[in-house]
């Protein structure tokens, strides 16, 4: 059960932090879109 619950935080850990990767490079591209449009 320790175990699992370890397991169940890092993938919790990891979603999280691939969620909030990918909201950065999109804010980025956007970024970078505007900034070369502009």
């Amino acid at each position: 059960n320790v175990q699992a619950c370890r397991i169940d935080f890092q993938t919790f850990y990891y979603n999280t932090y691939l969620f909030c990767f990918n909201l950065l490079s999109e804010d980025l591209e956007r970024k970078i879109t505007k900034f070369y449009k502009s």
